[in-house]
Order: C-alpha cells, then structure tokens, then sequence
C-alpha cells in the first residue's frame, strides 16, 4: 500500500499550525527591508542564521529555526 492510498488525514490535521501568526507577517520593516528579506529567503545560499543576524541588526530576534520554519512553509503563512 502507498501513502496516497492511506488515509493520513489525522496526521495533517494536527500538522496545522494553531492560534499564532507567523513572525513574516507580524514583523514591522520598511519596504525596502521586505524587499531585501523577501529576496534573501528566496535565496538558499543564505543561510538562516544569517537572516536571523540581519533580523537582529534591524532589531528584531527571531531564530534560525523560526526562519527555516517559514522557508519551509510549516508556519502560519502556509498553514493559517
């Protein structure tokens, strides 16, 4: 039997993310900084911990994890 044909769906449903906003979408920046931000997350040379410096610099600290969650779509953006 494969995976599409097991019913996984309590798996899923507890996978969604509950009761919070994702960090993306509550962080207050400036256009330019969103612009920059976008395009380093959508660049995998960057690393997560060096958003996460960036972040820190323009004061705000939001971990490395935190970061790889949103690239990886498993926070409240994707999932909310």
């Amino acid at each position: 039997m494969t995976t599409q044909e097991i019913d996984l769906s309590e798996f899923i449903e507890v996978s969604k993310p509950v009761g919070y906003s994702c960090w993306y979408r509550t962080i207050d920046i400036t256009a330019e900084q969103r612009e920059k931000l976008d395009a380093a997350l959508a660049t995998p040379s960057i690393t997560a911990e060096a958003i996460s410096r960036v972040l820190a610099k323009w004061g705000f600290r939001k971990g490395g994890a935190t970061i790889r969650n949103h690239r990886a779509g498993t926070c409240g953006c994707f999932n909310g």
